[in-house]
């Protein structure tokens, strides 16, 4: 019985970010494959939404790690408060998120972007004696009829994610097909 414990809590730690404690990258991939899969074989959509923090070096150098630290722990309760049980949320690099939404349009899935920008923004993060505002930029993609394997899912989201980046930051922009159709 200890034997089993422990093989699963070293399962939990090889698939769980240990700041937030939301899924890590590892995760987030073996996830959103399990996913893609399911929605090819019942003929549903599924989206990916990223999300990453405008400007965070400069949380970092004016306020220290720590306070970064507990930003992005805010960040990742704000996530969870605004999507469905069934959706997956991850971090999956530094201030980079991560959310997999099924069944989900592109309309629906930009809905959830915007509520989460919005949210992110509205929020004053109270960290000891600072109060630290935050916006974040989110790229949308839907799997496409093209797409086979979710790298290039992914990759439609993250340059959706650089368009926003592009625009003036704290927004959020839609793949739309072939690289072109970003708005």
């Amino acid at each position: 019985k200890a034997l089993r414990e422990s093989e699963e809590r070293l399962r939990t730690l090889a698939s769980t970010d240990a700041l937030t404690g939301l899924s890590n990258r590892r995760r987030f991939w073996q996830t959103a494959d399990g996913e893609i899969q399911r929605a090819r074989r019942y003929g549903t959509s599924l989206a990916i939404i990223m999300m990453d923090v405008d400007k965070f070096k400069r949380v970092n150098d004016t306020f220290g790690h720590d306070v970064g630290d507990q930003v992005l722990c805010e960040l990742a309760r704000i996530g969870l408060a605004n999507i469905r049980s069934f959706d997956s949320f991850a971090r999956v690099g530094g201030e980079e998120f991560a959310f997999i939404l099924p069944e989900s349009s592109l309309e629906a899935a930009g809905n959830t972007a915007e509520r989460l920008r919005s949210a992110v923004e509205a929020q004053a993060i109270q960290v000891g004696p600072h109060q630290v505002f935050v916006t974040v930029s989110l790229g949308v993609a839907t799997l496409g009829p093209d797409m086979v394997r979710v790298e290039e899912l992914y990759k439609a989201a993250d340059l959706a994610l650089y368009r926003a980046k592009q625009d003036g930051r704290n927004s959020v922009r839609v793949y739309q097909g072939n690289g072109e159709g970003l708005g």
